[in-house]
């Protein structure tokens, strides 16, 4: 039996609409908190390449990585995924 791997890109317009959404709340409470990307990255523990790909809409964060954000942003997550 071979198992496929599964895709974790969004797919759907529901799906690329929501991580465009999440990337411009990103975007917005980094602006709102006067932190650069570069910083909040560092912060969040994430590369500054997968934060900016994720601030122009691109990516699939997993809920840990939200969690590192979200914090380091002083917002909850729910404030990023509203």
């Amino acid at each position: 039996m071979r198992i496929q791997k599964r895709e974790t890109s969004p797919k759907s317009k529901e799906e690329v609409a929501f991580v465009k959404r999440l990337g411009s709340r990103i975007a917005e409470a980094a602006a709102n908190k006067k932190v650069s990307i570069e910083r909040l990255a560092y912060e969040g523990g994430v590369s500054k390449g997968y934060l900016y790909d994720l601030v122009k809409g691109r990516g699939n964060p997993s809920i840990i990585i939200l969690l590192r954000i979200a914090d380091a942003l002083g917002v909850k997550v729910s404030d990023l995924v509203g």
